[in-house]
C-alpha cells in the first residue's frame, strides 16, 4: 500500500505543509477576523429580531439542535445580545492581540452559535457557512505570526491550504445541490427564473430590499438558461483553482462575478466572497511552496515523526 499511495501522500504533504511568508499568513488571519467582526456588527440586529419573535417558529439546527423547538425562539434576546457583544469584542481583541489564540477559538465558537441561531428560522441559508469554517480553522491553528518577524520569515502554511480546500469544497457542494434538486429544470433556466421572481416578489410584499433589475430581466426567459449553466459551471469548476496561481486567480474572479450577479438579481449579499477574503487562501496556497526553507521545514517534520526524507517510497 505504501508503494501505491506513498508518492501521492508525499505530494499532498509537500503542498499542504509547505511554508508561506509569515506576513502574508498574518494578513489572511486579520482579513478573516475582520470579516467576521464586520458580519457580526451587520447581522446582530437581524439575530435580535429573530430572538424577539413571540411565536414558536424556530427549528433548531446544527450545534443548537438539542434545544426544544417548542419555545418562542432558539435563543432569547438577552442571550443573543450578550453573545454578540462577547463575540464581537473577542474578534476585535484577536485582531489587536494576535498572540492570544484563545480569543480566536472563543470568537469562532460564539460566531458559530450566532450563525446557527440565524439559520434555525425557516430556510437554512449558507451566506455564513464558509466564514464559520475558516474561523474554526484559525481556532485550531497555531498562534498566528506577528509583525515582529522579518519580512522574509516563513511559517507553516497548512491553515491557508485547509481554508482553500474548504472554499473549493463549499462551491462544489453548492453546484451538486443545484443539479440534484433542480435537474434539467435548473439547466434550462426555468428554476432560476422562478427563483429570482419569487424571491424578489416576496421581499417587495414584506417591505424588504429587492433587486430593481429583477422585474425587467424575468421577462426575458432566454437569459436564465445560460445564466444557470454558468452558475453551475463556476461552482463545479472550483477544484481547478487548486492547480496553480493563474487558475486560482481566474476562478476567483469568476466566482466573485457570480456573487455580484446574485446581489444584482436577488439582493442577496454574500459579504465574505464579495470582500474577496474567501479567495485569499487560494492565492496564498501557492506562495513559497518550492522554497528551500519549505523543504527544510518538511524535513524537520519527518525527523520529528521518526522518518527520513528518503523513506517515502519504501514499503510499509
Amino acid at each position: 500500500m505504501r508503494r501505491i499511495f506513498g508518492p501521492v501522500h508525499d505530494i499532498v504533504d509537500r503542498w499542504l505543509f509547505a511554508s508561506v511568508p509569515s506576513r502574508q499568513l498574518l494578513i489572511l488571519h486579520r482579513a478573516v477576523l475582520g470579516s467576521a467582526l464586520l458580519w457580526t456588527v451587520v447581522r446582530t440586529p437581524f439575530w435580535l429580531d429573530q430572538a424577539a419573535l413571540s411565536t414558536p417558529r424556530s427549528s433548531p439546527v446544527g450545534v443548537l439542535s438539542w434545544l426544544p423547538s417548542t419555545q418562542p425562539a432558539t435563543l432569547s434576546p438577552a442571550v443573543v445580545a450578550g453573545l454578540a457583544t462577547l463575540t464581537g469584542g473577542g474578534l476585535l481583541l484577536a485582531l489587536l492581540r494576535p498572540r492570544w489564540p484563545s480569543l480566536v477559538a472563543f470568537s469562532a465558537l460564539g460566531f458559530l452559535v450566532l450563525a446557527t441561531h440565524g439559520n434555525s428560522w425557516g430556510q437554512v441559508l449558507h451566506t455564513e457557512n464558509l466564514l464559520v469554517l475558516h474561523l474554526l480553522v484559525l481556532a485550531a491553528s497555531p498562534r498566528p505570526p506577528t509583525g515582529e518577524r522579518s519580512p522574509s520569515s516563513l511559517t507553516d502554511g497548512w491553515p491557508a491550504r485547509v481554508m482553500a480546500l474548504l472554499t473549493v469544497g463549499t462551491y462544489v457542494v453548492a453546484g451538486v445541490a443545484k443539479l440534484r434538486y433542480g435537474g434539467s429544470d435548473w439547466v434550462s433556466g426555468h428554476t432560476l427564473q422562478n427563483l429570482v421572481a419569487h424571491d424578489n416578489l416576496r421581499k417587495q410584499l414584506l417591505g424588504d430590499w429587492s433587486s430593481p433589475l429583477a422585474p425587467v430581466l424575468v421577462e426575458h426567459r432566454w437569459l436564465f438558461g445560460p445564466g444557470a449553466v454558468a452558475a453551475v459551471a463556476v461552482e463545479l469548476a472550483a477544484p481547478f483553482a487548486l492547480l496553480g496561481r493563474r487558475t486560482a486567480l481566474l476562478w476567483s474572479v469568476a466566482a466573485w462575478c457570480f456573487h455580484l450577479t446574485v446581489l444584482g438579481l436577488m439582493a442577496v449579499l454574500f459579504l465574505y466572497p464579495l470582500l474577496g477574503v474567501a479567495f485569499l487562501p487560494l492565492a496564498l496556497s501557492f506562495e513559497s511552496a518550492e522554497s528551500p526553507d519549505s523543504e527544510m521545514m518538511a524535513q524537520q517534520r519527518q525527523e520529528k515523526s521518526g522518518g527520513h526524507v528518503g523513506d517515502s517510497a519504501s514499503p510499509a
